[in-house]
C-alpha cells in the first residue's frame, strides 16, 4: 500500500536528513530526489501510486504545484537557515555573493543588518539561467557564494568556495506534520466523497453535481450509463463539462430553481429539476435531478409547464439566517408530509407564495399541479365560473363543451388561495362546502367531481377579527385555520436582511450582465434600518434600481436614501398581531424609528449641501442628484 505523503528532496543533503529522519521516527513517506523538472516526473510516478501530498522544497516546490494537482507542502527557507551560512561564508571573504530563488533571497535580506554584513544577491527568476548566473559571479570577481545547492554546485566546479543551503531539522519535522494533516484532510475527503458517491448511486434518479459556474463535480450511475445526457446537456473544453448556454445554465448562474423535460440522443427523455445550492446569501451551484420519464409524465408535465401549473420553489431556495426562520422552515416541512388545509398570514412581500410552492414541492403532492389564485384579481361576477367550471350553455358566451374550473384543474395537487380575506361573503359559502365535501359542481352542471387537492390559503389581513366583526365567515375561516404558519416581517428577520441583500445584489448583478456596485457600510447600515412596507418585495425593487443608477462606483448613504420612501406606511394596514419568532428582531417602533432616522438623516444632508451652496437651491438640487420641486417638497414637508 502506497504511503499518503511522498518527498522530493532537490539535493543529496537533504535526501540523507529525511532519511534518517524515517529510520529514527519510523515515519511513512515515500522519499525519491529530483531537481526542478525532474522532480515533476517523479512527483506524477507518486500521485499515480496513491499519493495525496507532497513536500519538497523552493524552487522545485513551486514547478511540482504548477504541474499537479494533490497539495505541495513547503519546506521554508527562513533567516535561520542563511545566518550561519552567511557567518561562515564572511571567514572566508568580505564579498558575498547570494545566489537564489525569492526565499533564499529574502531570507539573507533580513540577515544582512542582524550580521552586519555586505552582501550582493543575483536572484533567479528560472532554473534555465543559473549557469549563466554563476558565470556573471565569477566575472565580477566573487570567490565566496552562498546559495541554493545546485548554484552552489555549479560555483564550486568554476574554483568558488561555496555554502550550499541547508535545511535545519525541526523545520523538516514540522513540514512533515503539515503534510500528516493535509493527508489526514484528504482521507476524511474521499470517505465522505466515496460515501456521498454511494448515496447518489443509491438513488433511482440520476445526480449531477455542479459548481456555480455550471461545470460538472460529480454524477451518479444512472447519468454515467446514458452518454445521451452528457451529449444534450454539456459542451466539453479542456477536458471540463459545463452546461450549455441555455435557461439551465442561467437558472444556475442565478441560483434558481428550473422544472422541465431534456431530450436525450440515446437514452429518451426525462424530467429535470434543478436545486440551488445556497448558504448564507452564497451561491454554491446545483443539484441536478433526472427522472426517466414516462409518456403518460411527459404529458403531465408538459402539459402544466404549457398552463404555468407548476411550482418553481423549493423550501433549500429560502434565503434566510437566524432562528425564528430556520423554526418556520423546519414547521413548514412538517406540515407539507400532512395533507391538512393551511393557512399563511403575513404581510404583503413577505414571501407567502414561496411557501406555498414549497409545501407543494415537499409533499406527495409534488407530481400534481400547483395552481395559483388571486381572490383579489377574480371579478366577483366571475369567480364562481373560474373556480368551479361551467358546463356548456350556463351562460351567454359560456365556451363550447364547457370549462374546467381551477379546483378541477388542481386535482391529485395543490390549490393556492392567494388573498382569501379579499374573497366576497358570497363565494365564502360556495367555497366552504367544496371544502367539507371535497367535491365541486360546475355551472349549469348536475354531476358532482369529486376533489383529491390540498388547500392553502394566504392572507396579509387579520381574519380573526374579521370573523368577528363580520368581514369573513367564521364556520371558513376555522375550516381553513387547520395548520397555520406566520410569516415575519422583514423588518423583524434580523440578519436576514443582510443575507438577502447579498442574494439580490448578485442575482440583479447577473441580470444586468456584471458585478453589481459594492454597497459601503454606511449604505449597509441605512438598508439595515430601514423599515421596508414592502417587505422583500420592495428590498428587491430598491435593490435593483440603486444597481441600475449607480453601475460602476460603490453605493453611499446619499444613494440609499435618494431611493427610499420613508413616508409609506406598512402594507396590510390592519396587522396581523401574531408573529413567527425570529433572531434579535425589532418592535415595530424601532422599525418606526428607522424611518424616522433616515427622514432625519436626509434634511440633515439637504440643509448641509443647502449651506455649502450658499442658499442657491437649483445648484444644491443639482448636487444631490434631484429635481428642485422635490427639493422643495422636501423642505416643506420637514418638522417644524
Amino acid at each position: 500500500m502506497a504511503s499518503d505523503i511522498g518527498v522530493i528532496a532537490p539535493d543529496k543533503d537533504l535526501m540523507e536528513m529525511f532519511q534518517q529522519i524515517r529510520e529514527e521516527s519510523f515515519s511513512d513517506f515515500e522519499l525519491h530526489t529530483g531537481l526542478f523538472n525532474d522532480a515533476v516526473n517523479v512527483a506524477r510516478s507518486m500521485v499515480a501510486r496513491g499519493v495525496k501530498v507532497l513536500v519538497s522544497r523552493g524552487e522545485t516546490t513551486l514547478l511540482i504545484r504548477s504541474a499537479i494537482s494533490v497539495p505541495v507542502v513547503d519546506i521554508p527557507i527562513t533567516v535561520h537557515d542563511v545566518i550561519p551560512l552567511i557567518d561562515q561564508a564572511r571567514a572566508f571573504s568580505d564579498r558575498i555573493a547570494i545566489i537564489g530563488f525569492g526565499e533564499i533571497v529574502k531570507a539573507a535580506r533580513v540577515a544582512a543588518p542582524i550580521l552586519s554584513v555586505e552582501l550582493t544577491f543575483f536572484q533567479l527568476h528560472s532554473t534555465q539561467e543559473i549557469p549563466e548566473v554563476v558565470d556573471q559571479v565569477c566575472r565580477q570577481g566573487f570567490t565566496t557564494v552562498v546559495g541554493n545547492p545546485y548554484s552552489v554546485t555549479l560555483a564550486e566546479e568554476r574554483g568558488l568556495k561555496g555554502f550550499p543551503l541547508r535545511t535545519q531539522r525541526p523545520v523538516l519535522l514540522t513540514t512533515l506534520d503539515e503534510a500528516s494533516r493535509l493527508a489526514e484532510i484528504s482521507r476524511r475527503e474521499n470517505e465522505w466523497e466515496s460515501r456521498q458517491q454511494v448515496f447518489i448511486d443509491s438513488t433511482r434518479e440520476g445526480v449531477l453535481v455542479l459548481d456555480d459556474m455550471g461545470r460538472l463535480l460529480q454524477s451518479n450511475q444512472l447519468v454515467n450509463l446514458d452518454p445521451g445526457v452528457e451529449a444534450e446537456l454539456f459542451e466539453i473544453e479542456d477536458d471540463v463539462r459545463r452546461l450549455k448556454t441555455g435557461e439551465m445554465l442561467d437558472a444556475v448562474l442565478c441560483g434558481e430553481p428550473w422544472n422541465g423535460v431534456i431530450h436525450a440522443r440515446e437514452g429518451g427523455d426525462y424530467l429535470c429539476r434543478i436545486h440551488p445550492v445556497a448558504r448564507g446569501g452564497m451561491n454554491f451551484g446545483a443539484v441536478i435531478l433526472l427522472e426517466p420519464a414516462r409518456r403518460q409524465d411527459l404529458q403531465q408535465q408538459r402539459s402544466l409547464s404549457e398552463r404555468g401549473l407548476v411550482a418553481q420553489h423549493h423550501f433549500e431556495d429560502i434565503v434566510h439566517d437566524g432562528k425564528g426562520m430556520r423554526d418556520l422552515i423546519a414547521k413548514a416541512r412538517r406540515y407539507a408530509a400532512a395533507d391538512s388545509t393551511i393557512l399563511i398570514m403575513g404581510e404583503c412581500g413577505t414571501g407567502k407564495e414561496l411557501i406555498a410552492q414549497s409545501l407543494h414541492n415537499a409533499s406527495r403532492r409534488s407530481k400534481g399541479p400547483f395552481v395559483a389564485v388571486n381572490c383579489s384579481a377574480l371579478p366577483e361576477n366571475l369567480m364562481e365560473s373560474e373556480l368551479f367550471g361551467y358546463e356548456e350553455g350556463a351562460f351567454t358566451g359560456a365556451t363550447k363543451g364547457g370549462k374546467k374550473g381551477l379546483f378541477e384543474m388542481a386535482n391529485t395537487g395543490t390549490i393556492f388561495l392567494d388573498e382569501i380575506g379579499e374573497m366576497p361573503l358570497t363565494m365564502q359559502v360556495k367555497l366552504l362546502r367544496v371544502l367539507e365535501e371535497r367535491q365541486v359542481m360546475r355551472l349549469g352542471s348536475e354531476r358532482l367531481v369529486p376533489l383529491d387537492v390540498r388547500v392553502i390559503c394566504a392572507t396579509n389581513r387579520n381574519l380573526a377579527r374579521m370573523a368577528t366583526m363580520g368581514g369573513f365567515r367564521q364556520d371558513l375561516y376555522f375550516r381553513i385555520n387547520v395548520l397555520r404558519l406566520t410569516l415575519p416581517a422583514l423588518r423583524e428577520r434580523g440578519t436576514c436582511i443582510d443575507e438577502l441583500i447579498r442574494f439580490f445584489s448578485r442575482e440583479i448583478g447577473y441580470r444586468l450582465g456584471g458585478s453589481p456596485p459594492d454597497l459601503g457600510e454606511d449604505a449597509m447600515d441605512t438598508l439595515r434600518h430601514y423599515s421596508y412596507p414592502g417587505n422583500v418585495r420592495e428590498m428587491k425593487s430598491i435593490l435593483e434600481r440603486i444597481m441600475v443608477e449607480c453601475w460602476g462606483r460603490e453605493v453611499c448613504r446619499r444613494d440609499i436614501l435618494e431611493n427610499l420612501e420613508p413616508g409609506h406606511e406598512a402594507c396590510g394596514g390592519e396587522g396581523i398581531k401574531e408573529t413567527a419568532p425570529s433572531d434579535n428582531a425589532p418592535s415595530s417602533a424601532s422599525g418606526s424609528s428607522g424611518a424616522t432616522s433616515i427622514r432625519q438623516e436626509e434634511l440633515r444632508l439637504i440643509h448641509q449641501t443647502l449651506e455649502e451652496c450658499g442658499g442657491n437651491r437649483a445648484e444644491t438640487a443639482r448636487r444631490l442628484g434631484i429635481s428642485t420641486t422635490t427639493l422643495w417638497r422636501r423642505l416643506r414637508d420637514q418638522p417644524q
